[in-house]
């Protein structure tokens, strides 16, 4: 890793003396053997062999600072104020190791040459930090050559990057910048493709203390090799080591002492239990008489033996006492050691500490008080380097409760990032080099997009009946927001405790000018969501459709808790949605049959989720009371939903107006043989007798 800071420019001969009294003595006082601070000098106006030879080496510098006089005495314009400038030039220990003390120069000095092409005069010193034991080199140049050519540009900067970074590829140094692979991102279009950015990672050692690396030693031999070392860090480490080791072997001896007497004590509770004898036992044989054996006299035997040897195991446990006594106050003398030890290295650190302890008190407080400003900081580049495209950049910040506004000014504009839980407020480029307003606008088009309303963080389109003649009124709807009209005729919805004139982009919804588009806002919720599902209904728009899935879930389950006959008020452009996401919006519900149709005929599921949805909506149909043998004969047939639901309600139809008709048949019937039994029960009048014969 190469570096190269410019510190500063300076006006006057007066403190150009000054920075050459800086880069010459010791902060404690004079270069000296003992104390080296400053360990070489390269010029390119004299020679110097050693910088301990006061009266060669004060002469180089008198010669120095004449000559950046003379040659700032012949510019040719009078606002050419600077006439010189103090640089630093730094490598990674790693490279210093690497390079040795000749390369490493040698190539400070191929720096310093790029910085200083005209050959103005200039000084090169190779010193170490006194409180970092850190090889740098500082440079102090004359910004006119010896004709009074000015050689300060405006982009020195760019250049000497970029040449930085050609230097570490051809020395294989530590790779920063463009050249280091972690410092690139890849961000997904629009359109799907991927492509890789440069995004820098924050430098963590941005603000620490300069005696962070205070245990630190260099060692340079005679052959200019250079060697870094953790001298009081990695003592501490040694001895914490030591330490751990011997409490650990503590422990064991103490375990294994334990275990021993808990055996030795188990068996003397065994020595102890009284003896018994079984019948084989009780009876010998000798010259094969059988006799009865005197079986006190055998106890007492026996008794006495296990006696003794419980004698004995006491022994043990005390000799085993002993001996875990014995180590163990060996190991505590040498952890006593090892902690005295310790101790006095920690004296060494506080003592080499005292020369600056109130320069890190200040430090520590300035770094208290900016924490709160570096953690702000790190969650915003964290969530830009990890989200693949940005909304997910901007979902992120939205979780950690921070919005991200666009202000114009007069021929470009800005980015800043809020944080809305407390009064924390940071301008892009403090956050990193690469999120202005200009680098985004190159880099990132999509977020540029997304921050400057061109496009919306999720879109609905919607079907307008009424011919853009509706005027919206939001405040009617929800009193928590507000409205602006924009040049172009769209509608910007605002949260009203939000700033609309200064951040006129940081809407929360954004109808456009047909009325046909809702946009929805960086950091839209679900009350924003409610309120375009309440619009949408009052102004009668229909048809709201979005390539965004997770918004249409979100929108899908507002509906549905509004009224479930909105379910699909809200659907995804192609069918993404699986049937599980949907089930987590309906949980056990009964979904109407006009939504279920809806849902088969209209496809609004993934197409690997469709038999599961089937089975879904037919056992949905058999809870409608539905005849599920005709919709499986006409779904095989390829009709729809609608047409199945049809011909069965026509078949109920026909089935109602058949019982109808044979209702009245049966009353048809009914009354005819009423009236037939009627005439049968009624006796029949006798006829007159003819009288036509009679005289």
């Amino acid at each position: 890793m190469a570096v190269f800071i410019s510190l500063h420019n300076g006006k006057t001969l007066r403190n150009l003396r000054n920075i050459i009294r800086y880069n010459t003595n010791d902060k404690k006082g004079i270069n000296n053997k003992d104390n080296p601070r400053l360990i070489g000098v390269h010029s390119n106006v004299g020679d110097c062999e050693s910088v301990l030879d006061t009266e060669q080496y004060q002469n180089l510098m008198d010669d120095f600072a004449l000559n950046i006089e003379a040659n700032s005495m012949l510019k040719t314009n009078k606002r050419q104020k600077y006439i010189y400038e103090h640089s630093t030039i730094s490598f990674e220990m790693e490279d210093d190791e690497k390079l040795g003390m000749k390369k490493a120069t040698a190539l400070a000095l191929e720096i310093a040459k790029k910085a200083n092409p005209n050959g103005a005069p200039q000084m090169l010193w190779p010193q170490i930090d006194t409180d970092k034991n850190k090889l740098h080199f500082h440079l102090v140049r004359g910004l006119h050559d010896e004709n009074g050519k000015y050689q300060k540009k405006s982009n020195d900067f760019h250049e000497m990057n970029s040449f930085l970074q050609k230097i570490e590829k051809k020395h294989n140094l530590v790779l920063t910048g463009k050249n280091n692979p972690d410092n690139y991102i890849w961000k997904t279009l629009k359109n799907g493709k991927k492509k890789k950015t440069y995004f820098p990672k924050i430098n963590d050692n941005s603000k620490v203390s300069k005696n962070k690396n205070i245990d630190i030693k260099i060692k340079i031999d005679d052959e200019g090799r250079i060697k870094y070392i953790k001298k009081i860090n990695g003592a501490i480490n040694k001895a914490e080591n030591q330490r751990e080791i011997k409490e650990n072997k503590k422990e064991r001896i103490k375990l294994n002492a334990d275990n021993k007497v808990a055996e030795i004590n188990q068996e003397n509770t065994e020595l102890k239990k009284p003896v018994k004898y079984n019948a084989f036992q009780k009876v010998g044989n000798f010259l094969g008489t059988t006799f009865l054996v005197n079986e006190t006299t055998k106890k007492y035997k026996d008794r006495t033996l296990l006696d003794e040897k419980v004698k004995s195991n006491e022994i043990k446990i005390k000799k085993v006492y002993k001996k875990k006594e014995k180590n163990t106050g060996i190991l505590d003398k040498d952890l006593s050691t090892i902690e005295n030890h310790l101790t006095k290295l920690d004296e060494i650190i506080d003592e080499k500490k005292n020369d600056t302890d109130k320069e890190k008190q200040v430090l520590a407080e300035k770094i208290a008080k900016d924490k709160e400003f570096t953690d702000f900081r790190d969650i915003i580049n964290n969530a830009y380097r990890s989200s693949t495209n940005a909304e997910t950049f901007l979902q992120t910040l939205n979780e950690h409760n921070i919005e991200t506004c666009v202000s114009y000014r007069k021929n470009s504009g800005g980015i800043s990032f809020n944080a809305l839980n407390n009064d924390i407020s940071m301008a892009g480029g403090k956050v990193n080099s690469y999120l202005t307003f200009g680098k985004i606008k190159k880099n990132d088009p999509d977020l540029f997009a997304l921050l400057t309303g061109e496009t919306g963080f999720g879109e609905i389109t919607l079907t307008n009946r009424n011919n853009v003649n509706n005027n919206i009124n939001i405040e009617v709807i929800n009193k928590n927001y507000k409205q602006k009209i924009n040049d172009d005729g769209s509608t910007s919805i605002f949260y009203n405790k939000k700033d609309a004139e200064k951040y006129p982009h940081n809407h929360n919804l954004k109808i456009n000018a047909d009325k046909n588009k809702i946009s929805f806002g960086q950091f839209s919720n679900n009350h924003d969501i409610k309120l375009a599902y309440d619009l949408a209904k009052k102004e009668k728009w229909t048809n709201a459709k979005s390539d965004n899935k997770e918004l249409i879930q979100k929108s899908m389950a507002i509906a549905f808790a509004e009224n479930k006959e909105d379910l699909f008020f809200f659907q995804t452009k192609e069918p993404t949605l699986k049937f599980e996401e949907l089930k987590n919006i309906i949980g056990d519900n009964l979904l109407s049959k006009d939504n279920l149709i809806k849902l088969y005929d209209n496809n609004l599921v993934v197409e690997s989720d469709k038999k599961e949805v089937l089975v879904f909506i037919k056992n949905q149909l058999k809870e409608h009371k539905e005849d599920i043998t005709t919709i499986n004969s006409m779904l095989a047939d390829n009709h729809s939903l609608k047409e199945c639901i049809e011909k069965n309600e026509k078949i109920e139809k026909q089935k109602e107006e058949q019982k109808t008709i044979n209702e009245q048949k049966l009353k048809v019937i009914d009354k005819r043989s009423n009236l037939k039994n009627d005439q049968i029960s009624e006796p029949k009048p006798k006829r007159a007798k003819s009288s036509r014969n009679r005289i």
